[in-house]
């Protein structure tokens, strides 16, 4: 009973932490049409964003509804097509500022510097390139599937999105210094760039389709961790612990629970004046837990003889970065990871909490 209980928590925090993503996504999606319409008209009908918000709907829906992860194949593709054009568009934009100023960074820059917004770089991180909550599923999915092939996919995965993000964020901070955390920037580098600007206007577009494509995969991992809440509610535990519950599930079912998914996303995303404050509630209040917190305590629950699992479980688990051989060493590892996230989400709430009174 206590093992389900923990599961039902997971499963919460997995939901609200990935629908915080969506809620983001969702916000920058209306606010790159929005300025793109801007560089090519003045017209109030296409700088009207309650209109992007229900286009989004109706894009995001219809790829939400797909039954798993390898039918999203295809927009998973485009999505990193995209993001490479930005960076690339990002660059001549910060060659041009090299060229016109004759300098290579912004005077604002601080090389070395701190203040209270460190305390929110670690939960930022885990938004960024957090996807524990999606290994399970990618495992289960990948063809003739080992531990060693898909740790080489997720290691080759993440230092491609750790590079890129590398990329855009030094150029971002190298061309605007301390403006890209400003109110125009409003959590998203591309809007410090000027409205009328066709290269920049082009990589709004670009992003706008970016999330589009990634929206669903992340959307999926909503759908199927209130799937398995609603399974465990009912109390059909064998059920929910079933990975292939999803793919059993009766198409209208799938359907409602996308609609209700996509529905609560863009309705939160109304009222939401800065992405930059959901990446740090999100960030501090579940992706912590779950990328360092949880990991963390359960290598210690293995290393300590506290959880036993079948061979095909451990072999999962192995897939996924956990420890499930027991030793000194990881034993260390498993609790400086779960010490770095306890300590990174008390200071990050006092951050956070600090940071919601002011908006």
């Amino acid at each position: 009973a206590k093992r389900r209980r923990i599961a039902a928590a997971i499963d919460a925090m997995i939901a609200c932490y990935t629908l915080g993503m969506l809620v983001m996504y969702v916000r920058v999606v209306a606010d790159m049409c929005v300025d793109a319409a801007a560089a090519f008209t003045d017209d109030p009908q296409w700088l009207d964003r309650n209109r992007y918000f229900g286009a989004s709907f109706l894009l995001f829906f219809g790829l939400t509804c797909m039954r798993q992860l390898s039918e999203l194949a295809a927009s998973t593709v485009a999505g990193l097509i995209t993001i490479v054009y930005i960076a690339v568009a990002m660059i001549i934009e910060y060659s041009w500022f090299t060229y016109k100023h004759r300098t290579f960074a912004h005077p604002g820059v601080h090389w070395a510097h701190l203040n209270g917004s460190v305390a929110l770089a670690l939960p930022v991180i885990t938004v960024a390139i957090g996807y524990h909550y999606n290994a399970p599923a990618m495992y289960r999915e990948m063809e003739d599937a080992t531990p060693r092939k898909f740790r080489r996919a997720v290691v080759a995965a993440t230092t491609l999105c750790t590079g890129l993000f590398l990329i855009v964020g030094l150029v971002g901070y190298f061309t605007f210094g301390p403006e890209v955390d400003g109110p125009t920037a409003g959590g998203n580098i591309v809007n410090s760039y000027p409205k009328k600007d066709r290269l920049i206007a082009v990589a709004r577009i670009a992003l706008a389709a970016h999330i589009v494509c990634v929206f669903p995969v992340i959307a999926i991992s909503v759908r199927d961790a209130l799937h398995r809440l609603s399974l465990r509610v009912a109390g059909q535990h064998e059920s929910a612990e079933d990975g292939e519950a999803m793919l059993k599930a009766h198409r209208s079912l799938i359907v409602l629970e996308a609609a209700i998914v996509c529905g609560a996303a863009v309705t939160i995303a109304i009222d939401v004046p800065h992405i930059g404050t959901v990446v740090d509630i999100i960030g501090v209040l579940f992706g912590l837990f779950l990328v360092f917190i949880a990991p963390g305590l359960m290598g210690l629950a293995i290393n300590g003889g506290m959880w036993r699992t079948s061979r095909a479980a451990q072999e999962r688990l192995e897939a996924v970065g956990a420890f499930v051989k027991p030793s000194a060493r990881r034993e260390l590892i498993s609790l400086a990871i779960a010490a770095v996230g306890t300590v990174a989400l008390m200071v990050g709430l006092l951050s956070v909490l600090g940071l919601i009174r002011t908006v």
